[in-house]
């Protein structure tokens, strides 16, 4: 159920973006006094929302799971940050953020 939400509230930002976009083609038409600032007041307007729209699309959807490798040794490390990581086989640069114990 919560896919549908994300997805409802991913359609919603789409159109936002859309008539976003319709506004900044319409501004770089050039300056006709008293529209382009209405023309700026819309696009802050549908800013913000496209800002909320995306929060709760982070809140909603479900977190991905973690990806896992497995080091020389056996041992599963965690997908992360980059570091270099001593294995049984010598020194290898991987993404590592934790060891999983």
């Amino acid at each position: 159920m919560t896919q549908d939400h994300v997805r409802t509230f991913e359609k919603a930002r789409d159109q936002l973006l859309a008539q976003r976009r319709s506004l900044a083609e319409a501004l770089a038409g050039g300056y006709k006094k008293g529209r382009t600032e209405n023309q700026i007041d819309r696009i802050v307007k549908i800013q913000a929302a496209i800002d909320v729209i995306t929060s709760a699309i982070n809140q909603d959807r479900p977190a991905s799971p973690r990806r896992c490798i497995r080091t020389d040794a056996g041992r599963p490390v965690a997908i992360g940050d980059g570091q270099r990581v001593r294995t049984g086989g010598g020194d290898r640069r991987i993404d590592v953020a934790f060891r999983v114990m």
